[in-house]
C-alpha cells in the first residue's frame, strides 16, 4: 500500500514540474520580458548665458550669441533669445540673433534651447544678461547745400551734388534730392543725382542724407539751392 501511494506521489510531482516548463514560452517570435526595454527620457541641457552688448541706444542693432546645448540623445538643437521686452527671437539653430529696442530701459535677456525634433523637449531658461538702452544719441549731419545749374530749360537734365553728411557712429551714408516737386530722388550712395523738370518755374532744391546702417536715422534737409527753369 505505501508503495502505489509512493508511486502516485512521484507521478504528481513529474507532472507539476512539466506544466510549469510548458508554461515558459519557447517562441523566439515572442518577445523577451526579462529585461527593461523602456525608451530613455530626452532631456536638454541648459544653454550659455547669452554673450553680447550689456548696453546701447534704441534703434541700434545689437548682436548676442549663446550655445552649450545639447540632447542625451544626441537630437539636433534651436534656440531663441527672449529680450525682456515681450518679444522673443524665431527659433533657430544658429545660436545667435539681433535686436534693435524701441524703448530705453534695462532688460533681462536669456537664452531656451530645445530638442528640434520634439520641440516639446526643452531645457530650463540661461542665466539673464541685464541690457541697459539709452536714449539714442545717433545722429547723420546735414550735408552741404546742393550745387550745380542755377538756370535752365524744360525737359533738359542737370546734376546736382552734394556731400559732407557724417554719421555719428561712423557708419556710411546714403543721400537724396528734392527738386522743389514730389517725389524726392531715390536714395542713393553717391552724392549726386540728375533731374529733368517738365514744367517751367522756380523750384528749390535740397538734400537729406541717412545712414546706410539703420536707416531710420536721417539728417534734416540742406539749405535750397534755387533753380530757375524756362
Amino acid at each position: 500500500m505505501m508503495s502505489v501511494l509512493r508511486v502516485a506521489l512521484i507521478c504528481l510531482s513529474v507532472l507539476i514540474l512539466l506544466t510549469l516548463g510548458c508554461s515558459k514560452s519557447t517562441d523566439p517570435t515572442e518577445p523577451d520580458t526579462s529585461s527593461d526595454d523602456r525608451s530613455t527620457a530626452e532631456t536638454i541641457s541648459i544653454p550659455d548665458k547669452p554673450s553680447g552688448p550689456s548696453s546701447g541706444e534704441v534703434g541700434e542693432s545689437l548682436e548676442y550669441t549663446t550655445g552649450g546645448a545639447s540632447s542625451n540623445l544626441d537630437h539636433p538643437i534651436v534656440y531663441r533669445f527672449v529680450w525682456g521686452d515681450g518679444t522673443s527671437s524665431a527659433w533657430n539653430s544658429t545660436p545667435r540673433a539681433s535686436r534693435a529696442y524701441a524703448t530705453a530701459g534695462t532688460f533681462e535677456v536669456f537664452a531656451e534651447a530645445r530638442c528640434a525634433d520634439h520641440p516639446h523637449v526643452g531645457a530650463a531658461r540661461s542665466e539673464c544678461l541685464s541690457v541697459t538702452i539709452g536714449a539714442s544719441t545717433h545722429t547723420v549731419s546735414v550735408p552741404t547745400t546742393p550745387t550745380g545749374a542755377t538756370f535752365g530749360s524744360v525737359n533738359q537734365t542737370y546734376t546736382y551734388n552734394t556731400g559732407g553728411a557724417v554719421c555719428s557712429h561712423g557708419h556710411a551714408v546714403q543721400f537724396r534730392f528734392t527738386w522743389g516737386v514730389w517725389p524726392p530722388s531715390d536714395w542713393s550712395n553717391a552724392p549726386a543725382a540728375d533731374y529733368a523738370w517738365a514744367a517751367a518755374g522756380t523750384y528749390m532744391v535740397r538734400a537729406q542724407a541717412r545712414c546706410t546702417d539703420q536707416t531710420g536715422i536721417e539728417s534734416d534737409w540742406s539749405e535750397f539751392l534755387t533753380v530757375v527753369i524756362q
